[in-house]
């Protein structure tokens, strides 16, 4: 799951939305932050399906922090 939220948020970057990729990575950044770095997020609450340490999630959110969150 954690991919997918990276390539959408690359993708608007590249495409120009500037605005809408950083505030799509600060909440994806927000909800690992409280709920934990799982494999699969809920879509509604954010709380993680299983694996509660998932190394894609933990790889997204530090890009995501390093080129979005500045």
């Amino acid at each position: 799951m954690c991919i997918s939220p990276f390539l959408m948020i690359d993708g608007l970057a590249d495409a120009g939305e500037t605005d809408l990729a950083a505030d799509l990575a600060e909440r994806f950044c927000r909800m690992v932050a409280m709920h934990g770095f799982g494999e699969n997020h809920d879509a509604l609450t954010g709380v993680p399906h299983y694996n509660p340490a998932y190394t894609w999630a933990v790889s997204v959110f530090q890009i995501l922090a390093a080129e979005h969150l500045k």
